[in-house]
């Protein structure tokens, strides 16, 4: 029992090193992006909101097909903002 309690904890300890380093580095960017953006619905030819359709891939992992929506800045000081980063890192 002592072998197979030791391949479990070596198991364990084989998790992705990084992984704490990644979940802070994707919410950082998505809480960045949603701090200095208005996400909005498409418009229709009338100018009113229309719901984007979902079309999801075929395949094991699938995922979401591309969409149309609004992307804004918040205000005109978050577009300064983001002029500036652009500007310093042009990456």
């Amino acid at each position: 029992m002592a072998l197979i309690n030791t391949a479990c904890q070596l198991r364990i300890l084989r998790i992705c090193a990084g992984i704490n380093f990644a979940d802070a580095t994707i919410f950082i960017a998505v809480a960045s992006i949603l701090a200095t953006f208005d996400i909005d619905k498409p418009l229709d030819k009338d100018g009113n909101e229309a719901e984007p359709e979902a079309f999801y891939g075929p395949g094991l992992v699938s995922r979401p097909d591309g969409f149309k929506c609004i992307i804004r800045p918040r205000s005109s000081d978050k577009a300064k903002l983001i002029k500036t980063g652009t500007e310093e890192l042009p990456w």
